[in-house]
């Protein structure tokens, strides 16, 4: 690579791909973050902006000042938003995924079509197109504890990143032959595709396999002795938190929140084992946490994190607001008006925008946000996306949600909007008067 890694970042955005800044390694040795050479997860490759791998664009602005005052970070590529898979050939420590990957390649040839860029400690990332598919980051489960394509084969999709080869990125390079030369990139093979593909909704269950749901008030014993019983099986942390996950979205009514349910897979997966090989129920961490503690003169050389904003000093990239009045006052027509200044990236209410795709859904038909839409002046615009709430009939809040998130990342939407969120959401009674459900 030459030139800086700002340029690396705008010519593989140039190409389709959706970057952003990720962290990196100092010369002696101390990750380029606050926390330096103090132990911590990601070390000198998490992302380096306030909202991670969601700050990632193609737009060359955005981008030289995602990486302004920071000439050290890596580019990392937000694999959902550019319709990309990476297949991460792992080589380190105990892990060696280069058989596995050989097994695979003689099985299915057309894998090795593919651009490649080595990685430190010998492995290697292969990149293909997402070709429409869902395709997330399988994490290992019990019936697959190596994951869906063996062991030392990570998978980087729909939530995932990686990082590509920069002038800032010591043993990372394209491989000769397997230059990234163009995008779109070659298509996995559809018997690999099968084993990776997710759905977000689960085929129901015959009437002898239902469990009874866990209400409010013992979802978290429930959750905590299902993690307790994974701990004693040999879960890691990152498999117990998947399946906990799962559980949590299958017999918890409501779900609790994916990051409690992470707490208690961190929680139980640092338990003790007793010597007869079971695990205690309680005891403190293996070791006490060491928090620094910064002088004023460290404090002011600090570079201070900048806000990425959708629509200026209103909403922030990253964040959820809340359009509110009184019924027919024109909120609808105003959310159609920003959603055609983000499209076309003109100020809007004397403020800036970000400019990029967005993602409009509406509890309207086709043709009244067809005449809306056209009086707002965008009816012509390809950025502006519209879901219907009648097309997910039969599906929960969550559901919903997720499906909606997997499109936000595949277009890369800016901005998504819901109109009328009571109606999405299925509130009732007095649950549409209060604010604080509606955030929830």
């Amino acid at each position: 690579m030459s030139g800086t890694a700002l340029d690396d970042a705008l010519a593989y955005a140039a190409q389709g791909l959706h970057v952003h800044p990720v962290h990196n390694v100092r010369a002696d040795g101390s990750c380029t973050c606050p926390k330096g050479s103090a132990p911590h997860d990601g070390y000198g490759k998490h992302p380096w902006s306030a909202h991670g791998l969601n700050d990632a664009t193609t737009d060359p602005e955005t981008i030289r000042t995602l990486w302004k005052n920071k000439p050290a970070a890596q580019v990392g590529v937000n694999c959902g938003a550019s319709g990309v898979v990476a297949l991460d050939t792992d080589v380190h420590g105990d892990t060696d995924g280069r058989p596995t990957w050989a097994a695979l390649v003689a099985e299915y040839p057309a894998l090795d079509a593919a651009p490649m860029a080595e990685t430190p400690h010998d492995g290697w990332h292969a990149f293909y197109s997402q070709n429409g598919e869902r395709i997330g980051c399988p994490a290992p489960t019990p019936d697959e504890p190596d994951g869906p394509l063996g062991e030392g084969i990570d998978v980087k999709g729909i939530g995932g990143y990686v990082i590509l080869p920069s002038s800032v990125s010591a043993g990372r390079d394209w491989i000769p032959g397997h230059e990234l030369d163009a995008v779109p990139l070659p298509e996995l093979p559809a018997a690999v595709v099968k084993r990776l593909t997710f759905r977000t909704k689960k085929p129901p269950a015959a009437p002898a396999e239902k469990r009874a749901k866990v209400r409010e008030g013992g979802r978290n014993a429930y959750l905590c002795d299902r993690a307790l019983a994974m701990k004693r099986s040999g879960f890691t942390e990152a498999a117990m938190a998947a399946a906990l996950q799962a559980e949590n979205l299958e017999m918890c009514d409501p779900p609790r929140t994916a990051e409690h349910v992470a707490g208690i897979a961190a929680r139980y997966a640092k338990l003790n084992a007793k010597p007869d090989g079971a695990v205690a129920d309680e005891g403190p961490p293996p070791e006490r946490r060491h928090v620094r503690a910064y002088s004023l003169p460290e404090l002011a050389a600090m570079q201070p994190e900048q806000v990425q904003w959708v629509l200026g000093d209103y909403i922030a990239a990253g964040d959820v607001a809340s359009l509110e009045s009184a019924p027919k006052c024109g909120k609808t027509t105003l959310l159609r008006k920003l959603h055609v200044h983000i499209a076309t990236g003109t100020p809007f209410l004397g403020r800036a925008v970000k400019q990029g795709p967005s993602l409009y859904c509406t509890e309207e038909r086709a043709g009244t946000s067809r005449e809306g839409f056209a009086r707002a002046g965008g009816l012509e615009l390809p950025d502006i996306h519209v879901m219907f709430l009648h097309d997910f009939h039969g599906m929960d809040w969550t559901e919903k949600v997720e499906e909606i998130a997997e499109h936000r990342q595949r277009l890369g939407a800016v901005l998504v909007s819901f109109d009328t969120l009571s109606k999405w959401a299925g509130l009732k009674g007095e649950e549409e008067q209060s604010a604080g459900v509606a955030m929830e």
